[in-house]
Parts: C-alpha cells; sequence; structure tokens
C-alpha cells in the first residue's frame, strides 16, 4: 500500500518551488478614497469654525462685563480699560488667527473638490 504524500515543510528557497501568490487586495476606490478625504477635510473645517465661535463669545462675554461695569457701583467692580486691554489684544489676535485657520480650512476642501 502507497504512503499518503505529506507536503513539505521546507521552505520553498530550499526545494526551489514557489508557492502560490494569494491575490493582491483590489485597488482602493479613487472616487470613494477622494471623497473620505473632502469629508475629512470639512469636518476640519467645521471644527475651526467652532473654535473661533467659541472665541467670538468670549468676546461677547467680555463686552458684556464692561458694559455692566459701566452701570455698577465703581467700589463693587473696580476694572480699569488698561486691565482690561491687554484680554482685548490677546482675544481679537486669538480671533485673527483663528479666522486665518477657518480660510485655510475652508479653501482645502475647496480644492479637495476640484473644478467644478
Amino acid at each position: 500500500m502507497p504512503k499518503p504524500h505529506r507536503a513539505s515543510t521546507r521552505s520553498s528557497l530550499t526545494t526551489g518551488v514557489r508557492s502560490a501568490k494569494k491575490p493582491s487586495k483590489p485597488a482602493p476606490d479613487v472616487p470613494a478614497a477622494s471623497t473620505r478625504k473632502i469629508s475629512s477635510l470639512a469636518l476640519d473645517a467645521i471644527d475651526e469654525f467652532h473654535r473661533m465661535r467659541d472665541l467670538q463669545r468670549a468676546y461677547g462675554c467680555l463686552e458684556q462685563l464692561m458694559d455692566a461695569a459701566g452701570h455698577c457701583d465703581t467700589d463693587q467692580f473696580d476694572l480699569t480699560p488698561g486691565e482690561i486691554g491687554p484680554m482685548l489684544l490677546v482675544i481679537n489676535d486669538a480671533f485673527r488667527a483663528r479666522a486665518q485657520k477657518v480660510d485655510a480650512a475652508m479653501k482645502s476642501v475647496i480644492e479637495a473638490c476640484g473644478p467644478l
């Protein structure tokens, strides 16, 4: 009776026989990849916009604080324009920088969409 054939455990380098290649993964769908990129850029733009809105709220809060200070007894509210000025500068600089980031993010979305 013949012996059953056993598969060799030696590597293909020692036997000189190549194993069959596994089928490669299909190439990614270009439109789907492009859509994912556009979606990601759009989400980034939305995030930047919301961060800019937070700065706008901070500015509005500061304006309300200053308005309330004008109607309060000065003993209760002791802030001077010199103390508030640096805060306004910081908020304005942050707002300007955030607006530039929103602009850049929106331009990235437009560029990723390609010619319309």
